[in-house]
């Protein structure tokens, strides 16, 4: 399974709390083996994110994608419900093994999406 979204925040987030999302991406990250690109700035969030059927470390217990997609995506709004709970997350399910992100990037930007315009 796959999720795309972006989700500005609104006021734009402290460098504190950039900085608390990314530590709390990586952790979660880890904890449901995601793979993909993150992209996080105060101004909000840009991300790929793909999961596949998985063992837990330790644990016999296979993990569905689907389902381990959307845990993300509840993650996010129990991290911020006022930012997260208002993403349009995009899905798509049934994907094959050999289109899951073999590692999760997560990427601390200035800007979410780059035009290259210099200001005066």
């Amino acid at each position: 399974s796959l999720v795309l979204f972006y989700q500005y925040a609104t006021p734009p987030w402290s460098e504190k709390k950039v900085a608390l999302l990314i530590r709390y991406l990586c952790n979660v990250g880890r904890e449901r083996n995601l793979g993909g690109r993150i992209r996080v700035a105060s101004e909000g969030v840009n991300a790929t994110i793909s999961s596949v059927t998985t063992k837990k470390d330790g644990d016999t217990t296979l993990m569905d994608p689907t389902r381990t997609i959307r845990h993300f995506t509840q993650d996010l709004i129990n991290f911020d419900s006022a930012t997260f709970s208002l993403t349009d997350f995009k899905y798509i399910d049934d994907l094959a093994p050999d289109r899951h992100f073999k590692e999760l990037k997560i990427l601390p930007v200035k800007e979410l999406v780059y035009y290259g315009i210099k200001e005066k």
